[in-house]
């Protein structure tokens, strides 16, 4: 069946209309805060995310997926049987079912539990002074990674954004298109993860159940780091694909001014011997990379408070902000696109739509855009200067509202580019100003 947008929405708006899905049915689809028009929560490479809340009041996050594939679809349906027959009873896993023809319309859909929580490096941005707190996922990182790894289990990408913390700072893992689950031995993977977080030779063909070694480090190390060093915050910027390190860094430590900072770190022993780690395993081939179990049992023997105390971290005041500052950049003049644009090129979606705000009201803007090498988002404001700054093709951004702004997205495939504009209001007494949509190709 042909992805139909149409269809889908008229599901999600009317689900006891198209639902054959009994919960589903008897559920209601949740729209996103202050939104009147957005029913997606979230849009990636292979489909969209809708919530949807049944009348008993459990909820759902129930996934579309964009284009049909019965290899796929297979592979789904083979993960959700074998997680729900193993019994894996976890806090940091979440229930999944593959639905077939979940819909009068034929969809097939991924029915999971939904998890209010955020994702990883905004809970660390605002953990920023508890040190503690940053560590305690940690501790949870690797009491999950031992748990899989004794079910044969690999997440298989293992990122910041894949990891949401819940408002009891409990992690959930999330995403799970990459798993490797026994049944999958000998299979090449369905993707690879974010370069920032893997290994830089790691390919589709190394899939296994330590799948998640390198990444895991990554993220232990980067976590130790941040509760260790106040002077690394400044690399900690929402909306981006890395926590701490860069692919740059993984690829040529040596010229890597991060490496250099850790390595020769006189203040914490768990953050020199993570990055020793690290360093020797970015010589070697990811097939060739030791077991991490061993290594993260040599560390919690010899540094007992590997994942509760940060070692020699003299207090003061902070000497960074809370929402690190980004390197913004000036406008650049508008390309003009060709007069035949690629068909492939669409803005799929850009909000939010017709939002009036509170002062200092944090707002998330979010996007999906197809057939783009790149997004630029370009922030104008009735006071101060405007800014921009590169992105991937979907994704979202949170920012505070302290004025009239309008806040444009290009879409941008060599010299094509594709624009949309939204305009957020501050309230103003005795009434409410919408918001203007404006579609421009030039």
């Amino acid at each position: 069946m042909a992805f139909d947008a149409d269809k889908m929405n008229a599901v999600v708006q009317n689900p006891a209309l198209f639902f054959h899905d009994k919960d589903l049915r008897d559920a209601t689809t949740v729209r996103r805060p202050n939104l009147k028009t957005a029913w997606n929560w979230g849009a990636g490479g292979f489909g969209y995310v809708f919530r949807m809340r049944h009348r008993s009041g459990r909820e759902y996050a129930v996934k579309f997926f964009k284009h049909d594939e019965p290899v796929r679809d297979a592979r789904a349906r083979e993960l959700a049987e074998y997680l729900k027959s193993i019994k894996l009873h976890c806090d940091f896993l979440i229930g999944l079912e593959f639905v077939e023809k979940a819909t009068k319309f034929g969809h097939n859909i991924l029915k999971l539990d939904w998890v209010e929580g955020v994702e990883l490096h905004y809970f660390v941005l605002q953990k920023a002074a508890d040190p503690s707190a940053i560590l305690s996922i940690a501790k949870q990182l690797v009491d999950a990674f031992r748990v899989m790894r004794a079910r044969g289990i690999g997440h298989g990408d293992i990122q910041h954004g894949n990891i949401l913390v819940d408002r009891n700072s409990k992690i959930h893992l999330v995403d799970y298109d990459g798993m490797f689950i026994p049944p999958f031995k000998g299979r090449p993977a369905t993707e690879i993860g974010l370069p920032n977080f893997q290994h830089p030779n790691r390919s589709k063909a190394h899939f296994d159940s330590r799948v998640d070694d390198f990444s895991i480090l990554i993220l232990l190390l980067s976590l130790r780091a941040l509760a260790a060093r106040q002077d690394l915050w400044g690399l900690v910027k929402p909306g981006t694909d890395r926590l701490l390190f860069t692919r740059e860094d993984l690829v040529d430590p040596k010229a890597s001014p991060l490496f250099r900072a850790l390595q020769a770190d006189p203040r914490d022993t768990g953050v020199r011997e993570m990055t020793a780690i690290l360093l020797k395993w970015l010589q070697l081939d990811f097939p060739a990379l030791p077991d991490l179990l061993p290594e993260l049992d040599r560390m919690e023997k010899a540094i007992p408070n590997l994942w509760t105390r940060v070692g020699n971290l003299q207090p003061g005041p902070l000497r960074w902000n809370p929402l690190p500052r980004v390197a913004w950049l000036p406008i650049q003049p508008t390309i003009t696109q060709a007069a035949a644009a690629s068909p492939s090129l669409k803005i799929i979606s850009f909000g939010p739509r017709d939002t009036v705000v509170k002062r200092g009201e944090v707002v998330n803007v979010f996007w999906d855009v197809t057939g783009a090498t790149h997004c630029e988002l370009h922030e104008s404001f009735a006071t101060g200067a405007p800014r921009v700054r590169t992105f991937s093709k979907a994704g979202s951004l949170l920012t505070g509202i302290t004025s009239d702004t309008t806040i444009k997205l290009r879409a941008c495939a060599g010299y094509q580019v594709l624009e949309d504009h939204i305009t957020i209001k501050l309230a103003k007494k005795g009434h409410f100003l919408r918001k203007m949509l404006r579609l421009s190709t030039n």
